[in-house]
């Protein structure tokens, strides 16, 4: 006597048609001589997908790609037969059926800095929401270098803190996963890490202890050199940029707390005198009439902070002493003419 077959799988999880779908069970009773699978849609009740009557002993098919429609939802049987001819079907199982998500990295091929900021993008046929992400950064052999946890917060945006090499080639990959489980990646991205080094001087201090077997270092950053084009260096050792730049964008990071000194003078009353970029960072800094303005963008340009202050003193008068700080998210601006 052949019984119904049991332990069918898979079972109620989700599958993208356009792949292979393997299923197996167990076979009870009588040896089973051959097999049907058939499939019908939930929707309905029609048969979408049904096999000839296999011979055979394994308990194992293969459905071929493509054979049902993704966005749908389906059970399927497995009916089985002695040598006899008697058969035995299984209870419905029930199987859904999307398309992967379809993941990627918004890049131009370079990474413009020490360390490397990653913005994905995701979409899905069926519009099912994203459960989760992460980020892999690999060398150029394709070895992990660092990877983030999954993310559940649905930005799709990651800061990785390895320091890359100026020059060497990187991949990075953006690995998504839906409500219903079906994980997709963008695959590896090559990328190439191209910036600057800032010149960066340190005041560096060092203290020996009599009764302890270690030195403890000091230091603190006074000065960052920029680089540019069209500017000038003039007799009294300052720059003049009117007709040039010189600008602060590769190399280091402003996502972290900081305070910035500026001097200037002979400035006109609407102008862009600042601008800095670091990490996933952008920070601009202008005169707007009487005002000083800093503006702060993320990556993609969306603006994150703004923050404004009356300029004491006449601009005409005297040089302009400007602090910009950044403490945790909070950006401040002053600005005195002295």
């Amino acid at each position: 006597m052949i019984l119904k077959p049991s332990n069918i799988a898979p079972e109620n999880l989700t599958f993208p048609a356009g792949e292979e779908l393997e299923i197996t069970w167990k076979n009870n009773g009588d040896l089973m001589r051959s097999f049907i699978i058939e499939f019908k849609d939930i929707a309905n009740g029609s048969i979408v997908y049904k096999t000839n009557q296999i011979q055979g002993y394994i308990t194992k098919y293969t459905v071929p790609p493509y054979s049902l429609i993704d966005g749908r939802e389906y059970t399927y049987t497995v009916k089985v037969f002695n040598a006899n001819g008697d058969s035995a079907i299984s209870n419905p199982t029930v199987l859904r059926f999307n398309t992967r998500p379809r993941m990627s990295v918004l890049n131009d091929g370079y990474i413009r800095n020490q360390t490397a900021t990653v913005i994905g993008t995701y979409s899905q046929d069926q519009l099912l929401e994203l459960k989760a992400y992460k980020f892999v950064l690999y060398d150029e052999f394709k070895h992990v270098l660092e990877q983030s946890d999954y993310l559940y917060d649905g930005l799709l945006e990651y800061t990785f803190k390895y320091i890359l090499e100026d020059g060497k080639e990187y991949f990075v990959e953006c690995i998504g996963v839906t409500q219903n489980d079906l994980l997709g990646t963008s695959g590896l991205i090559s990328v190439i890490a191209d910036y600057i080094p800032p010149t960066v001087y340190f005041n560096l201090g060092a203290d020996t202890f009599i009764d302890k077997p270690y030195v403890r270092l000091t230091w603190t950053t006074v000065r960052i050199i920029g680089h540019g084009n069209g500017h000038v260096f003039t007799d009294d050792g300052k720059v003049d940029v009117r007709d040039g730049l010189v600008y602060f964008d590769d190399g280091f990071n402003i996502e972290s707390d900081f305070t910035i000194k500026l001097w200037a003078e002979d400035v006109s009353k609407d102008v862009e005198l600042v601008r800095i970029k670091g990490g996933a960072v952008e920070i601009t800094v202008e005169v707007q009439g009487t005002k000083i303005v800093a503006i702060k963008k993320s990556a993609n340009m969306d603006i994150e902070s703004r923050v404004a202050s009356d300029i004491i003193g006449d601009i005409n008068t005297g040089q302009l002493f400007i602090v910009l700080q950044q403490i945790g998210m909070n950006l401040n601006i002053t600005c005195e003419v002295k």
